[in-house]
């Protein structure tokens, strides 16, 4: 009879246990420079648990742009007119962000529509041509311009500021020149706008000072490109704030782009705007504070370069799993301590039972009582964690569906 108790008493325990995310100074520029802009030198088994996960979307975070990307890539470096001079890593920078865009997996991976190196003004144009047509061929698509070479900010009196990049093939730095035979940012802008797609980057690694070119960095002596707090549908990346210089690197890369590739691949599961944050706070560091990339922007939308992922959400699912597991192995033990005392109970007859086999059969059941108290608060761990991340979740995407403000 007190056998068949133990038997009635563990197995209860066990059913117990089983419920359980430029300006250009006027008619010429200074000497210029090697420079773009201002570099620093440096460059589980299946279990009821299991459940934990049903709450969490598998598909893309709510208001995330997922349409096909599409990229123009262009690196200019050797110039024409002696004056512009030679830059060590504008190409090495194109060369690099076309090999990251391509190595993104699945429909993250960006198709480099042209990838162009020191290239004339027709050149360019007809890429952007190209790129425009292909961005217009499909209205959820993303569009990516990179730009990697000289470039001014020249101030018109009628116009006021705007920005051009700097061709291989313009002959001269006069400020005529520039603004007839250079490629305006502002056109760049206006077509990727007209093209109606769904979300368009602009970043442009050049110069951000005018006055006059100097060697040893991508811009000129003094300030930077203009502002473009305009940016009509797009987001546009500078390699550092106005009225400061952006130096071309002493490395393979510029210290910005640099930090711009690492971003991508170890940030990338941020938003743009994140991960642009914390591109800021590299450069920061690595150039004392002189260099700090600045950006504009007027999307809607939320683009990540490998996906967005709410991380939140995704360290509430990682507690519940861990959760989860201590309470399935508490069960195992639990379930361990009753096949141990029901093994010791068949091998002593019930009629010549001795003390000391008693005591075992009686430790064995309080082993199992302490691992079903361990399963129960293990679980009740996993259902806190369960709906902590439910509620990160849900307050997640009513976040972004709210548009942002400008």
């Amino acid at each position: 009879m007190k056998t068949t108790m133990l038997f009635v008493s563990m197995m209860a325990t066990l059913g117990l246990i089983g419920t359980g995310c430029n300006q250009i100074k006027e008619n010429s520029i200074p000497e210029p420079s090697r420079s773009r802009g201002g570099y620093s030198k440096d460059a589980v088994a299946p279990s009821p648990a299991d459940q934990t996960h049903s709450f969490l979307s598998k598909g893309k975070v709510m208001g995330e742009v997922t349409g096909k990307r599409y990229a123009l890539i262009i690196g200019n470096a050797k110039y024409d007119d002696e004056n512009w001079k030679v830059l060590d890593n504008s190409v090495n920078d194109a060369t690099d962000i076309r090999s990251s865009l391509e190595s993104l997996g699945g429909d993250k991976r960006f198709t480099v529509v042209s990838f162009l190196t020191n290239v004339s003004h027709q050149q360019m144009g007809e890429a952007i041509d190209k790129f425009v047509q292909t961005l217009q061929q499909d209205s959820n698509s993303v569009g990516l311009f990179y730009y990697a070479g000289h470039g001014v900010q020249i101030d018109d009196r009628t116009t006021g500021s705007k920005n051009y990049l700097i061709p291989t093939d313009v002959h001269s730095t006069s400020e005529a020149e520039v603004k007839y035979n250079a490629l305006a940012v502002d056109e760049v802008l206006e077509r990727m706008n007209e093209a109606g797609n769904q979300f368009n980057i602009v970043i442009l690694d050049a110069c951000r000072q005018k006055g006059g070119l100097t060697r040893g960095t991508r811009g000129v002596d003094r300030g930077g490109l203009a502002a473009t707090p305009n940016s009509k549908g797009a987001i546009v990346i500078f390699p550092t704030q106005p009225e400061t210089v952006a130096q071309d690197g002493t490395g393979r890369n510029g210290t910005f782009t640099k930090h711009l590739l690492t971003s991508i691949q170890e940030d990338g599961h941020l938003s743009l705007a994140d991960m642009l944050t914390n591109v800021r706070q590299r450069v920061s560091n690595a150039t004392n504070g002189e260099q700090v990339p600045q950006n504009y922007d007027s999307t809607m939308g939320k683009f990540c370069f490998l996906g967005c992922q709410d991380v939140q959400a995704q360290q509430a699912q990682q507690r519940a799993e861990e959760a989860v597991k201590q309470a399935r192995e508490a069960q195992q033990r639990a379930e361990q301590a009753l096949r141990d005392a029901q093994l010791k109970i068949q091998q002593v007859p019930s009629a010549g039972m001795g003390g000391e086999a008693n005591r075992q059969i009686e430790e064995a059941n309080r082993r199992a009582k302490e691992a079903e108290i361990a399963a129960q608060r293990a679980r009740e761990e996993a259902r806190l964690a369960q709906e902590k991340a439910r509620k990160s979740t849900k307050d997640s995407r009513e976040e972004m569906e709210i548009p942002p403000s400008f």
